[in-house]
């Protein structure tokens, strides 16, 4: 996974995106255990300090519901607890990583540590998305000239957004544990988890487009 390649790069003292594939973007690189992003936000930007990154906002109610019933499954484990339990950078630092205000807490330490760890490296670019604005994806398209219609809204949990347009959204699939899983539930903790479990919902997603295939002459 990033995550993984990440902190084994940052181990070895060599820029985290190291041998990690050759991408445009990298976007939802943790692995529900780790979160680069966030942890080794310093390294990331000094090993790599021509990137551009993305800061995304929304409302902090909606946020920690959403955490607090992601994955899409009935009885959890979700994120807001994996939060918890691997010790995000700061959480504890601010609060208990109990509730939204302390996750609420918790994020506008971390907005505050993005701008100012970004702000001394003058090659660096912040852009920060306000999700929840319905021009967002004019916008992007202004700023990166990428058509509005490839930005919109993945990894729906739709046992708590059941009155969006599906035709507008990418669902997530809900998480049902197999036999097999309810058989070692007790004896498994949760980082084995399926890796849909890590990523989160209602973020703003770049959709690829279909190539159209060439006819040989």
């Amino acid at each position: 996974s990033c995550a993984n390649c990440f902190s084994k790069n940052v181990a070895k003292g060599r820029p985290p995106l190291t041998h990690c594939g050759r991408a445009d973007v990298y976007a939802q690189i943790d692995n529900g255990r780790s979160f680069p992003q966030i942890d080794l936000l310093e390294e990331l930007v000094r090993g790599h300090p021509n990137a551009t990154f993305f800061l995304t906002m929304r409302s902090m109610d909606k946020w920690f519901h959403s955490i607090s019933h992601w994955p899409p499954r009935p009885n959890g484990p979700h994120m807001h607890t994996r939060f918890r339990k691997f010790n995000i950078t700061g959480l504890l630092e601010v609060g208990r990583g109990r509730n939204v205000t302390d996750f609420a807490n918790w994020y506008c330490w971390h907005v505050n540590r993005v701008r100012d760890v970004i702000s001394k490296s003058p090659l660096s670019t912040l852009v920060e998305v306000d999700i929840e604005d319905p021009t967002t994806n004019v916008r992007m398209e202004d700023i990166f000239n990428i058509p509005r219609s490839c930005w919109g809204q993945a990894n729906v949990n739709t046992l708590i957004h059941k009155d969006l347009n599906m035709s507008e959204i990418t669902a997530a699939k809900m998480l049902t544990p197999s036999k097999k899983k309810l058989k070692n539930k007790r004896r498994k903790s949760d980082d084995n988890d399926d890796d849909a479990s890590n990523k989160n919902d209602d973020t703003v997603s770049v959709r690829k487009r279909k190539k159209k295939k060439k006819n040989k002459k």
